[in-house]
């Protein structure tokens, strides 16, 4: 190895061992400021909690639902999902005439230049692994998952939701659904969450009011 080589690999040493002091020493100075301003908190502990209450409370204007919107704008994925439960103990085939019922009543909402494909996943599915991963609440065969497959250009899904909700609940009364979350940002927020029933759901009979 020739003296320029060598000189070369101490100078590269040395920079890298700067480099390292620098970072070091920067962690150093974040950890006692940290540890100096925790140690004023702890000190002050009445006014630190007075301001954080003050500081808490004043920001509850600005978590309004359009501030929620804005943050978090809705999905626009090619794909939606409806959750059907007819009245505990429908049969299995009685749940897939509904089911068709429904997928007919889709139709007649989106415009079928924009539909692509509508699937019925109909009972609890036949092995356990399946089950684990289904996050609909499935409990038996009055259950069903309803996906909408888009097409490329279409309007808002959310915009077809909010109008099949009032007509879904008119049309099937004693059936309930509610829509599941598509995009991960949705089901990360919903913490696992079983999904939500549309708001205005009434579980009740052809013959009742």
């Amino acid at each position: 190895m020739t003296r320029r080589a060598k000189r070369r690999g101490s100078k590269a040493a040395t920079r890298w061992f700067a480099r390292k002091w620098r970072l070091n020493a920067d962690l150093n100075r974040s950890v006692s400021s940290t540890f100096a301003c925790c140690s004023i908190a702890i000190g002050h502990s009445t006014v630190f909690l007075i301001l954080f209450f003050v500081f808490t409370i004043g920001r509850l204007p600005f978590c309004t639902h359009g501030w929620a919107r804005i943050s978090f704008p809705q999905s626009m994925q090619a794909h939606s999902k409806l959750h059907l439960r007819a009245q505990t103990g429908t049969r299995i085939e009685e749940t897939a005439r509904l089911c068709d019922e429904v997928d007919n009543a889709i139709r007649q909402e989106i415009p079928k230049s924009e539909l692509v494909s509508i699937i019925d996943n109909i009972g609890i599915p036949y092995s356990g692994l399946n089950l684990s991963y289904t996050s609909t609440g499935v409990v038996g065969t009055s259950d069903a998952d309803i996906t909408v497959q888009l097409a490329e250009k279409h309007h808002p899904p959310d915009t077809y939701v909010q109008h099949l909700r009032p007509k879904l609940n008119a049309e099937f009364p004693g059936t309930i659904f509610y829509t599941l979350p598509v995009d991960m940002v949705t089901q990360i927020l919903n913490f696992g969450l079983p999904p939500y029933r549309y708001p205005g759901d009434r579980q009740q009979s052809p013959g009742q009011s």
